[in-house]
């Protein structure tokens, strides 16, 4: 079996980020490595990551987009 996903989840402590950690707690093959909010360093825990799931404002989204583009 393969490692799974680790998944940063940005927006873990509200009502969708919540739901998301319980269903990585029963589904098989992804696990949340790491959670944050808005004022988090998000380039730094997304170093340690394979995924960025955002579930913050759209507002955020642009900030979420670049974390991908960070060297």
């Amino acid at each position: 079996m393969s490692d799974p996903v680790r998944v940063l989840l940005v927006g873990a402590g509200g009502r969708m980020g919540k739901e998301i950690s319980a269903a990585a707690e029963t589904e098989a093959g992804w696990t949340i490595a790491a959670g944050a909010e808005r004022d988090a360093e998000l380039v730094a825990l997304a170093k340690n990551c394979d995924v960025v799931v955002g579930v913050r404002p759209a507002e955020e989204t642009k900030t979420l987009s670049e974390v991908g583009a960070a060297p």
